[in-house]
């Protein structure tokens, strides 16, 4: 996991630097490490966390409806939110980057919680 978030730490600086370059060879170097290289270690780490938050006989369901709602509520609405913070701060990023910062706390928090939950919990025979 400490892998993970110092790799996921290095490639954003690394995309930033090729998307501030505003070339298209730069846009699409930084699109393919983020989504072959990064990627990956996202998906690794989130099926598992995924599969070991439920039992057996409610997992499938578990997994689908918490993630497709997450995804909806937050992952549908990013947008929306990130166009509205950036046309009421006159074009600066700095409320984007806090929204970013707010909503990553959140999920940190929720996985913290939802990892010590179910460890103490104690598997139903």
């Amino acid at each position: 996991m400490l892998l993970t978030v110092k790799v996921v730490r290095a490639d954003r600086k690394f995309n930033f630097l090729l998307l501030s370059l505003r070339s298209a060879a730069g846009i699409l170097v930084a699109s393919i490490v983020a989504i072959g290289l990064i990627w990956p270690l996202v998906t690794a780490t989130l099926s598992t966390l995924l599969a070991e938050m439920f039992h057996a006989r409610v997992r499938y369901s578990g997994i689908s409806i918490g993630y497709q709602i997450g995804g909806a509520l937050v992952g549908g609405t990013a947008p929306l939110v990130g166009t509205l913070l950036l046309a009421l701060d006159h074009g600066r990023w700095r409320w984007i980057a806090a929204y970013i910062a707010a909503i990553s706390l959140i999920s940190s928090v929720a996985v913290m919680q939802s990892v010590s939950r179910r460890i103490a919990e104690p598997v139903p025979a």
